[in-house]
């Protein structure tokens, strides 16, 4: 969701991650420049991110227990390996990480809310 990316700029100082301006290579750099600052996070800052993403409190103890390298590995089913077993509190986290890594990897990102 856009929410995910208000997120991400809030806890890495950018702006405007949503709508990045310039031409491909200076976006290219902006994506790597967040990629590693989000490999970088730790337990905590991961649960910040996908608690206030989610608003799963219930499962911040998961969260705080994987590091930024992780959430950008993850996959859907690691979210039962870490205690989300809710089909739609899985649905609900994953969109957040999705997104999260759409971003990150650099994947023909297209924001959520305007995929088709």
């Amino acid at each position: 969701t856009k929410f995910a990316l208000k997120k991400l700029e809030a806890m890495s100082g950018l702006q405007g991650l949503e709508k990045m301006q310039g031409d491909a290579s200076d976006q290219v750099a902006i994506k790597k420049r967040v990629k590693a600052e989000v490999e970088g996070w730790s337990g905590s800052q991961c649960s910040d991110f996908l608690t206030s993403v989610t608003a799963m409190r219930p499962y911040s103890t998961a969260f705080s227990a994987i590091n930024g390298k992780a959430i950008l590995r993850m996959s859907i089913n690691s979210l039962s390996s870490m205690g989300v077993k809710q089909f739609d509190h899985q649905r609900i986290v994953w969109a957040a990480v999705k997104e999260l890594q759409r971003f990150c990897n650099n994947i023909e990102y297209v924001p959520a809310d305007e995929r088709v």
